[in-house]
């Protein structure tokens, strides 16, 4: 549902929206274990930035890297838990096949989820043009 939030706080563009995605952020990217609509938020600051001229997004990078890297953490924390958990159930075999299938799901995974990070990212950068201003799927801002 914060997608939707945040795409219509982009819509409306008043300095309250603008102000409550700034304070949203400033939030939840220091809380990884609060994983909710961080990257919608920050594609609707991205999305206000190139409307509106300004260069909120660039206060935010930094956080969003760590809260990329803590979140990549606590997920891998949690497939070590649940593989020792597999081991104990059914044998070091199946914990082994588990951690190597969620290596790879987690690279898919990632790569998916972290498509607004790196479009966030390149805007930073200063990429231009009209792919760059354009949403990527259906839902996205």
């Amino acid at each position: 549902m914060g997608h939707i939030y945040a795409l219509v706080l982009a819509f409306l563009n008043t300095q309250e929206s603008r102000s409550y995605l700034d304070q949203y952020l400033n939030y939840y990217l220091q809380r990884p274990d609060l994983y909710f609509d961080q990257s919608a938020a920050l594609s609707a600051v991205a999305y206000l930035d190139k409307v509106n001229g300004t260069r909120v997004l660039d206060g935010h990078a930094p956080n969003w890297r760590e809260f990329l890297r803590q979140r990549a953490l606590e997920e891998k924390e949690k497939a070590i838990e649940t593989a020792k958990m597999i081991e104990l159930a059914v044998g070091k075999e199946e914990a082994k096949k588990y951690l190597e299938n969620m290596s790879i799901r987690n690279f898919d995974s990632s790569k998916k989820s972290h498509v607004i990070s790196t479009e966030v990212l390149g805007d930073l950068q200063g990429s231009e043009g009209a792919e760059a201003n354009a949403p990527r799927r259906s839902g996205e801002i």
